[in-house]
């Protein structure tokens, strides 16, 4: 009998109802479809058949989602309650490489519902598994691990690789199976089907069903996972659909025997000449009648996510010309986006390393990439061009906490550089290469290689000697030295004027007073000697015994002044 109860939790038995229908899909649509009447039985219960009140049979809970009243009666079409998880979020995320129990646990906390894990045992990887409704996370799952869900009575779910028992019974077509309803779909069908692994493992399979068919190639399998070829080979029988994919809905009772849904038997199909397995994908009960159950026999693989298959499709194609992968071992998670034969990028996480790179793979004009390493006690920074010609060009900035290295053919500072305390131009105690800093053109400080010397060229040179020597140039081109041991001596160069070949025998030159001072740096009793002007030689000297001032004009008398000793 079905129980209907309204949200205020009003709970009345339903007796007078006819064409009561329950439908029941592997990974699929679970409903009850049925007709009630407003009779003296229902008086209390047919109010109560509402939007949204639930109806139980079996113990099994639907929610009407559709009802039409027509006079007395109330056509209702109602889903099972697990569907209500659809309204149920759940924030945040538990991605990530976990078993199925614990992507499950996640997925129904705080919904009341339970399940159990009949065999599936392996890990799977779901990135950003969670901020999702409750049905799209178990399909999700489901999709991920590649198994199957079954409701169970009580607000109870059973995953299991294959819902159903393995019926080893046969089934001919017209011979001792009648159809309601039979369909055949070859759009899939294909009997060959090559796989690419990792490190170049490449497998081909061929079914015995090529001879029927001919060589038809399906979409093929590229997963770096596979390292061992018979794992990669099983994987394409597995995915390679070499028969038609044939659905027959009959009724139970011709079969001679009850199955339940997902249970697997033989069909031979005498129009094509092959037998192949197939299961129960669909049941129609009848409760309170006779009516014997419909079942619907099919091959066809289904999934929780064939309802999205149309979305899926366009994605694929769509995005044809890029492919993703995302890898995660104990060690370490890789996700990868590649462009075919353009570009790749790669993001490798470790637990003391993150890799972040992105390569150029166009061979007609080079190869480039971009690389950033972080770990903990360091930073590195890659930029790299191979040409066609395989010369590389690289430049990098490493990090450590101590240092800053920059490498590269040039390197830029735009803006005020500031050096804390002391500036290198070339490695510390490295005296064999040349080094220069350039202001602009004709402006520069360097050091020749073997040198000792310092020179500051700006339109001129300055030359600073490790003898504590400083070398100008002067107007004339001779250039003058000024010795910075004695801080005593002005010494001019070859081309210097006559008249100054050496100042460092007066023995007081300090700017002010020469208390001895003569043309040829002598000092005369008799006469004192001024500098040449203008190329002539002018001489004053007093001549004591005369007792006159003497003007020689190159070396003859030209006029005296006589006077009286004081």
């Amino acid at each position: 009998m079905l129980v209907v109860t309204n949200l205020q939790g009003q709970t009345e038995p339903l007796p007078d109802v006819n064409g009561v229908e329950d439908m029941e899909q592997v990974n699929g649509e679970y409903s009850l479809s049925f007709v009630c009447f407003n009779t003296k039985n229902n008086e209390h219960a047919y109010p109560l058949v509402q939007e949204e009140a639930t109806v139980e049979l079996d113990g099994h809970e639907f929610r009407i989602k559709q009802m039409t009243e027509v006079r007395d009666r109330k056509e209702v079409h109602a889903q099972h309650i697990f569907f209500d998880l659809v309204d149920h979020y759940q924030e945040g995320t538990f991605g990530g490489t976990h078993t199925l129990d614990e992507f499950v646990t996640y997925a129904l906390t705080g919904t009341g519902w339970t399940f159990e894990n009949v065999d599936v045992t392996q890990s799977a990887f779901i990135p950003n598994f969670g901020e999702g409704n409750v049905v799209a996370l178990i399909r999700q799952i489901c999709d991920a691990f590649g198994c199957e869900v079954q409701i169970m009575p009580g607000k109870h779910l059973r995953f299991a690789k294959q819902i159903g028992a393995d019926k080893d019974e046969q089934f001919r077509y017209k011979h001792n199976i009648k159809t309601i309803k039979k369909s055949v779909d070859t759009t899939k069908l294909a009997t060959a089907i090559k796989g690419y692994g990792a490190n170049g493992l490449v497998v081909e399979y061929h079914s015995p069903n090529e001879a029927i068919y001919g060589t038809r190639y399906a979409e093929p399998i590229k997963d770096d996972r596979y390292t061992i070829a018979e794992s990669l080979l099983e994987r394409l029988k597995q995915e390679l659909v070499d028969v038609p994919e044939v659905s027959i809905e009959l009724e139970l009772s011709q079969l001679g025997f009850d199955v339940e849904l997902g249970d697997r038997v033989w069909v031979i199909y005498e129009p094509l000449g092959i037998d192949f397995q197939t299961r129960v994908m669909e049941i129609k009960r009848y409760p309170f009648t006779k009516r014997s159950p419909v079942v619907t026999l099919s091959n066809k693989k289904r999934v929780f996510t064939d309802i999205l298959t149309e979305t899926k499709i366009d994605i694929e194609e769509n995005k044809k010309e890029t492919r993703s992968r995302i890898e995660q071992t104990n060690e370490r998670i890789t996700l990868e986006v590649e462009r075919i034969d353009e570009s790749i990028a790669t993001l490798q996480i470790e637990a003391d390393n993150i890799q972040l790179s992105v390569q150029s793979l166009d061979s007609r004009l080079g190869n480039a990439e971009a690389q950033l390493v972080i770990q903990a006690n360091q930073i590195e920074q890659k930029v790299s061009y191979s040409d066609y010609n395989g010369v590389e060009i690289v430049s990098r900035i490493n990090q450590t906490p101590t240092t800053v290295t920059i490498e590269a053919e040039k390197i830029n500072l735009d803006g005020i550089t500031r050096v804390n305390s002391a500036l290198w131009v070339g490695a510390p105690g490295d005296y064999a290469t040349a080094k220069a800093v350039n202001f602009r053109s004709g402006a520069s400080i360097s050091v020749l290689a073997g040198s000792d010397h310092l020179y500051m060229d700006s339109m001129g040179q300055i030359f600073i000697y490790a003898g504590l020597g400083v070398q100008f140039s002067t107007p004339d081109g001779a250039g003058a030295t000024v010795d910075l041991s004695t801080a005593r001596q002005v010494i001019y160069g070859a081309n210097a004027p006559s008249y100054v070949p050496n100042a460092g025998n007066a023995d007081t030159l300090d700017g002010y007073h020469a208390s001895a001072f003569s043309f040829s740096g002598h000092v005369h009793s008799d006469y004192e000697y001024v500098k040449p002007s203008s190329g002539q030689a002018i001489r004053l000297g007093i001549y004591t015994t005369g007792k006159r001032l003497n003007l020689y004009l190159n070396g003859s008398l030209v006029g005296y002044i006589p006077y009286t000793p004081a």
